[in-house]
């Protein structure tokens, strides 16, 4: 696999056995300990290894009608499950998005006036790694994501602090969403501060160190 071949995925019926999903998760950790163990500098190097040693077998194990649902949904999985995968592909393929990765909880800036302000707004935007917005729509406890090619996610979310809420998966139609996450699947937000035009907003995946904090604007940038 060259120049990033690993990436050009093709779109495909999603996996949807709750069998599958625990394989290719496993499959994933594997591929997580196996990236601590090689000492490969050159970070191309680095994924032709892990994909030609651990994840193209796998695949293969497939009937040939399921491989490339496999691929999908193994290469979106490891972005959820392994820290080390996400900066990785940052490193690959730089994020035009603005967010930012830490390794310890931030802690709120925000005033009470400008939080209740956040919890009044019920349209958002944000921007995927590539800069291209998907739009939110949060109200009476469900949070919607509206993508740029017309598909969406539906999660719920609840209020757990004062500044916490958890979105919990519940379906999408989307290509990346839907092979990322399993219904039932849980990310933590909270919200840092406010800016001109946008909250920062920190989001983790219960269980993991990583924290990442993006921008969540509430109205066209200026």
């Amino acid at each position: 696999m060259k120049k990033l071949g690993w990436l050009l995925l093709v779109f495909a019926p999603f996996l949807s056995s709750a069998q599958d999903i625990v394989e290719i998760d496993s499959i994933s950790y594997v591929i997580c300990d196996r990236m601590e163990e090689l000492d490969i500098k050159n970070d191309e190097e680095l994924m032709d290894k892990l994909y030609n040693e651990i994840a193209i077998p796998y695949i293969m194990s497939y009937p040939e009608r399921k491989r490339q649902d496999a691929a999908d949904r193994l290469f979106f999985r490891l972005q959820r499950n392994c820290t080390a995968f996400s900066l990785l592909l940052d490193r690959l393929s730089p994020p035009k998005s603005g967010t930012g990765r830490i390794f310890e909880k931030p802690e709120p800036t925000i005033s009470d006036e400008d939080l209740q302000m956040f919890k009044e707004v019920d349209e958002f935007y944000y921007l995927e790694v590539d800069g291209v917005r998907t739009y939110v729509t949060m109200e009476k406890g469900i949070w919607k994501d509206h993508f740029a090619d017309d598909t969406y996610s539906k999660l719920s979310y609840e209020w757990i602090n004062e500044y916490e809420f958890v979105l919990e998966f519940i379906k999408s139609n989307n290509l990346g969403r839907a092979n990322l996450s399993v219904k039932g699947d849980q990310y933590i937000y909270q919200v840092l501060s406010k800016e001109k035009n946008h909250f920062r907003v920190s989001v983790n995946v219960p269980g993991q160190r990583e924290y990442q904090i993006f921008k969540f604007f509430f109205k066209p940038q200026e």
